[in-house]
């Protein structure tokens, strides 16, 4: 079902329930300037931080010079063992944004019917595929070290799709989503239908989105939505969900520069840390591929950079594009990815002070 808009500030009747969000934590303007960029894990006393350094420009300059062989053979390999066959039951063909882009069976996220969710555990049945599904899937790369990362990958959500999109960020505990999209395309077409309150509130079945916060920082704004279940018993707090939304990025294209990425990545990084950094990121474009899947890519090399690791972006993509294929649609987005990581390479070398001499 469609969100009901509800225009303006909070009523009356809402006062005292904007006070108590107001006094809730986590809701910080994001400043680059206060925020300081993640660490890189500790090395061990007989390891050269420069040594490192300079296997991963070298790992990543031999992958951009072959990264039109590489996105081939990805092409040529994935999407033959997966099957897509829920998405296209006649209950839920037209949840689909585009009709030839689905979610692979095994890794969809499977949202829950509400009304079930309150019944006792021993009555609880699983609720057939037409009940079930919204055109996502859970992504999930081990990286060494840490606990796997964790994504939510999915399409910009439909007029008809809202109330299945916000039950999915609170039955998966999501609190910060990545919006690599407009509402509308260069054409004018509609890209993603709004799903958050640019003001005051909004209500979608059983939940509440309240906007307690907009912030414009460069080429994106973070808008704080406090998420609650207004049918809940007992009452359940709110929880804070950021919401970030990048906007200069063109379908099919890539942005101007890798520096404008690494801005963004370092935003959303930061609010993972201050909410639940367990939890999974959803990251959403339009059709949940080309975009979603550069900025998802681009994480785990960023990560696997962090942890002092070799990034290997053929190896990632091949494990994404299992759990949803189609993850990075073009040539140009995979050499983006290897760009955005060797910049964030480089930049780590002159913080370090060891300074490798080949970077420039």
């Amino acid at each position: 079902m469609a969100a009901e808009e509800s225009q303006g500030g909070f009523d009356t009747s809402k006062l005292s329930r904007a006070k108590s969000l107001d006094a809730m934590e986590g809701a910080v303007t994001w400043m680059p300037s206060k925020d300081k960029k993640e660490a890189r894990r500790p090395l061990p006393k007989f390891v050269c931080a420069k040594e490192v350094l300079q296997s991963q420009e070298d790992s990543l300059k031999k992958d951009l010079e072959l990264a039109s062989t590489a996105f081939k053979r990805i092409q040529d390999v994935i999407g033959r063992r997966v099957t897509c066959d829920d998405a296209k039951r006649p209950g839920n063909y037209e949840k689909n944004r585009f009709k030839s882009v689905f979610p692979n069976d095994s890794t969809r996220v499977r949202i829950r019917q509400r009304s079930s969710v309150r019944q006792p555990q021993q009555q609880q049945q699983s609720p057939p595929p037409e009940e079930d599904y919204i055109n996502a899937n859970m992504l999930e790369y081990p990286l060494a070290g840490s606990s796997p990362l964790q994504y939510i990958a999915t399409q910009g959500p439909l007029k008809t799709t809202v109330h299945d999109f916000w039950t999915m960020v609170w039955e998966q505990h999501v609190s910060v989503i990545v919006m690599l999209t407009d509402l509308q395309d260069d054409l004018g077409r509609d890209a993603c239908t709004q799903y958050w309150p640019s003001a005051g509130s909004m209500t979608s079945n059983e939940f509440q989105i309240d906007c307690h916060q907009i912030d414009v920082c460069g080429d994106f704004n973070i808008t704080t939505p406090y998420l609650s279940d207004i049918t809940a018993m007992p009452p359940e707090p709110p929880r804070v969900v950021y919401h970030v939304q990048f906007m200069p990025w063109p379908d099919f294209g890539i942005p101007a520069n890798p520096q404008m990425i690494l801005t963004l990545h370092q935003c959303v990084r930061s609010l993972q840390r201050r909410t639940n950094e367990h939890a999974p990121l959803l990251v959403h474009c339009t059709a949940g591929l080309g975009r979603t899947g550069v900025y998802i890519l681009v994480d785990v090399l960023l990560r696997q950079i962090t942890f002092n690791q070799v990034p290997n972006a053929e190896a990632v993509l091949c494990v994404l594009r299992e759990q949803r294929c189609g993850l990075v649609q073009t040539e140009e987005q995979y050499a983006f990815s290897l760009r955005v990581a060797l910049a964030q390479v480089v930049e780590d070398a002159k913080l370090d002070g060891s300074r490798p001499s080949s970077f420039h």
